[in-house]
C-alpha cells in the first residue's frame, strides 16, 4: 500500500482542456460522491471576468481565453477587504 502512494506522489498531476485555456489538475485525490474512484479536481478557475468598473453589478461576462496553462491546483489569494468591528 505505501508504495502505491509513493507512486502516485512522484507522477506528474493531469491537466485538461476548457475554453479559457488549458488546465493542470490538483493532485490530492478527492473522492466521488456515490463512485468508489477519484475525481479529478480543479481549484481557483476563474467562471466570469471580476466584476470591477463597469462590470460591476452586471451579469458575469466569460474570461478572456489564457495561452498559458491555468494552475487549477490552489484557490487564488482572497481580496483584502476592510475589517471593522461592531
Amino acid at each position: 500500500m505505501a508504495s502505491l502512494h509513493s507512486e502516485a506522489r512522484t507522477q506528474p498531476a493531469p491537466s485538461g482542456t476548457h475554453t479559457q485555456g488549458k488546465l493542470k489538475e490538483a493532485s490530492s485525490p478527492r473522492p466521488c460522491e456515490g463512485q468508489h474512484s477519484w475525481c479529478p479536481h480543479f481549484l481557483g478557475i476563474p467562471f466570469a471576468k471580476p466584476p470591477v468598473s463597469s462590470l460591476c453589478f452586471l451579469t458575469p461576462e466569460a474570461p478572456e481565453p489564457c495561452s498559458a496553462v491555468i494552475d487549477g491546483t490552489s484557490y487564488p489569494a482572497m481580496p483584502l477587504a476592510p475589517v471593522t468591528s461592531d
